[in-house]
């Protein structure tokens, strides 16, 4: 057991590197993208007190030109979502501004879309205030680079119109060193063989007798 809180630990100091700016952000949601040999991956995390000031409009989740960016939904196809109208402090064009809309491979969780050049906040229809965000986009054989994603962490801040509510994101991107992957992968496997072992020694065989 003391070789897989090692596993443990080393998993929660990688996700650390990853996402190392999480404890000092100001954001109520963060956007992470982290690249690998596969492509890039991108999770939204997070709660949202925002509620829609202009009803219902569709969209689906890419990342664009000018700080536009969304997570969840479903591919290429438009789909309703509640609508926020307000401002940036900064739109988050630093941090993301490819030169065309670029489609992803892959999305899961509900359509959440950050509209950097719009000052439009795109959420799920029904979702509840303080309710946890979880939702992901997938870009097979992109990188970081080809995205228009710069890496680092970068936080804003959107006001709704009218005041009132308003939400922070922070967005932070990465590409890993290949040798931690290697290590954390090895590690993981190790301490996965070690476990079968383990069970193996210590689960009786009913149709041996007690030495």
């Amino acid at each position: 057991m003391t070789f897989c809180r090692h596993q443990v630990a080393s998993a929660l100091c990688l996700t650390l590197l990853i996402v190392g700016v999480v404890q000092s952000a100001r954001a109520d949601v963060i956007a992470t993208y982290i690249e690998d040999g596969s492509g890039v991956t991108g999770t939204l995390t997070g709660t949202s007190t925002l509620t829609s000031n202009t009803g219902t409009q569709s969209a689906y989740a890419d990342v664009g030109p000018s700080g536009n960016l969304g997570f969840g939904g479903t591919l290429t196809t438009f789909i309703p979502v509640q609508a926020v109208t307000g401002t940036w402090d900064s739109a988050p064009t630093a941090a993301v501004n490819p030169s065309s809309y670029i489609d992803p491979t892959a999305v899961t969780g509900d359509l959440w879309y950050f509209s950097g050049d719009g000052g439009i906040v795109n959420f799920p229809v029904g979702y509840v205030s303080g309710a946890a965000i979880n939702s992901t986009i997938f870009f097979s054989g992109q990188t970081l680079v080809s995205l228009g994603i710069a890496s680092g962490s970068r936080s804003y801040t959107f006001t709704k119109t009218g005041g009132g509510d308003s939400l922070g994101l922070t967005i932070t991107a990465a590409v890993p060193e290949p040798s931690t992957w290697m290590l954390l992968a090895s590690a993981l496997g190790i301490g996965c063989r070690g476990l079968v072992r383990q069970r193996r020694r210590t689960t009786a065989d009913p149709w041996q007798p007690a030495s």
